[in-house]
């Protein structure tokens, strides 16, 4: 979470011997504005980086993910451990309708080149992304966290937890599109009750 691109969250980790790879956005406006305006200067690509590129078809969609790294900014940026920075673009194509989708991503690690080269970042990257899509974005938006407005004690941990209980067991027993999952459920709630109760009779 970009929330955690904290200088004092990364001299923590560095200071215990861990390395880090982290997104960088707004709330980290001049590490942020630094970064793209490396990358997306006129003369970029005279500049010293590395570059990396894989292309995936999955889910009736083509993803074409291009990452671009450097170690010029180790010296300006005041990051604890900074080894190098990155940029991530990606290209969504969804070939039924046309529709194509461009974003781009920026990060630091602590990670120096030798260690983790721009393929590797990629994939540590796209693994976090994982975890964004199956757990936060589900947690957030299918299970409405976002639109919670409980804030009493701690009323909001508790729930918190219990959507990833639920989640989880959903996941445990095979249900892979939650949104669907759950107006199954609401249709047919004897079928949640029995995951809760005898959940081997689920699935």
């Amino acid at each position: 979470d970009a929330l955690l691109t904290q200088q004092k969250v990364t001299q923590t980790i560095v200071g215990l011997g861990g390395d880090y790879v982290l997104p960088v956005k707004e709330n980290q406006a001049l590490t942020y504005e630094a970064i793209e305006f490396w990358f997306d200067a006129p003369a970029a690509d005279c500049l010293p980086h590395q570059v990396a590129e894989m292309t995936q078809k999955k889910h009736g969609r083509l993803t074409h993910w291009r990452i671009e790294t450097t170690t010029a900014l180790n010296n300006y940026l005041d990051w604890p451990g900074l080894k190098q920075v990155f940029k991530i673009s990606r290209r969504v194509i969804f070939p039924k309708t046309g529709v194509i989708q461009v974003d781009c991503r920026y990060g630091i690690s602590s990670l120096a080149p030798a260690r983790a080269n721009p393929s590797q970042l990629l994939t540590f990257t796209r693994q976090h992304w994982g975890i964004e899509n199956g757990l936060h974005w589900v947690r957030d938006v299918t299970f409405g966290e976002d639109r919670s407005v409980l804030r009493t004690g701690h009323t909001h941990h508790v729930m918190a937890t219990l959507r990833n209980l639920a989640l989880s067991l959903l996941r445990v027993h095979g249900y892979t599109h939650i949104a669907s999952t759950l107006r199954l459920f609401a249709a047919q709630p004897n079928l949640a009750l029995q995951l809760v109760t005898n959940p081997l009779l689920i699935g």
